[in-house]
């Protein structure tokens, strides 16, 4: 319990500074072990962002996954913040793709 006090703290302190009242926060999103690289992530995705960018609206998201940096820079979010999770060896990606 305490480890996700200390990853969510960390989490909403990293966010705050990249995000403002136009900035939408993508939680959580995953497509299942095993059905990846098929187009459902894209297809549960790409209307969300459509409706972000017809309302200008920045998102804001973070990854654990290296691997899924390059995906949302596909979609594209940038890099804006790297850190390590306090108390972990868990490295954290904050992405933000701004209003269009």
């Amino acid at each position: 319990m305490k480890r996700s006090i200390v990853f969510e703290k960390n989490a909403v302190a990293v966010r705050n500074r990249f995000s403002d009242d136009k900035t939408w926060y993508l939680m959580t999103f995953a497509v299942r072990a095993g059905k990846t690289h098929q187009g459902l992530g894209s297809a549960i995705l790409r209307p969300v962002l459509d409706w972000m960018d017809k309302n200008h609206y920045s998102v804001y998201l973070e990854t654990h996954k290296t691997v899924n940096v390059e995906m949302y820079e596909h979609f594209g979010f940038q890099v804006v913040d790297t850190c390590m999770v306090p108390g972990s060896q868990i490295k954290q990606y904050g992405m933000l793709r701004t209003a269009r």
